[in-house]
């Protein structure tokens, strides 16, 4: 996967031209013909930079889910905030509906596509990879759009500076873990070139659906019985 890629056809995400991209050497660049948009960027050696990436972001995620976020002290009293501290208030409030969707954007969809990516990427070093990592692929490009760790940092900023005028608030190391998970995942999507693990998918000989032996072998006897 960090060698020069194959020529392919690829629309434009910002202007919708199809065009021809030309095979791209190790940290070239491909742009579309109307509006210059990038169509493509062939990075050095993308599985392991993104492998590297996301592993980090397993570890910061690790952190952030283990550590406490916020320390509020009001009146005497210590109230510590980690990463589950919303979801579970929620649920007691009785809006459990709502405490799965935020528990599925800010701990689920984000661990889950990290989880799928990493597993397609090993998969891939594999002598055989196994059949069902297109699939797995395809669920962690799902995922992305449900992974809002950038929203949730965002509302924990709104708190900090509301709550900050009416009592006293300590910044937890959970807090710097998301940060840093932030930076890293965004590196790692940057990273990422979705084409090209298609490709090595396809080069590495997996079959885009399953294949059914059964009608492989019907097929093959029907060719040899025409031929006789």
């Amino acid at each position: 996967m960090s060698g020069t890629t194959s020529p392919a056809l690829r629309a434009c995400e910002d202007c919708g031209l199809v065009q021809l991209v030309p095979a791209l050497p190790p940290g070239g660049s491909a742009h579309c013909l109307r509006c210059d948009a990038t169509l493509r960027r062939n990075h050095r050696d993308p599985m392991n930079g993104t492998l590297a990436l996301c592993l980090s972001a397993l570890v910061l995620f690790s952190i952030a889910a283990s550590a406490p976020l916020l320390q509020v002290t009001s009146g005497g009293q210590i109230h510590v905030a980690n990463l589950f501290s919303g979801p579970v208030g929620l649920e007691d409030d009785g809006m459990w509906e709502l405490a799965a969707v935020v528990l599925l954007a800010t701990v689920g969809a984000p661990f889950a596509k990290l989880g799928c990516i990493l597993y397609v990427l090993l998969a891939l070093g594999l002598p055989r990879p196994p059949r069902h990592i297109r699939t797995v692929f395809a669920w962690a490009m799902r995922l992305s759009r449900w992974s809002m760790i950038e929203i949730y940092l965002l509302g924990v900023f709104v708190a900090y500076v509301k709550l900050g005028l009416l009592v006293r608030i300590e910044v937890g190391t959970a807090l710097y873990a998301l940060g840093a998970l932030l930076l890293t995942m965004v590196a790692a999507d940057a990273m990422l070139d979705r084409q090209a693990v298609w490709e090595e998918m396809e080069r590495r000989g997996v079959p885009p659906v399953p294949i059914d032996h059964a009608a492989t072998i019907a097929a093959a006897q029907a060719v040899a019985q025409a031929g006789d």
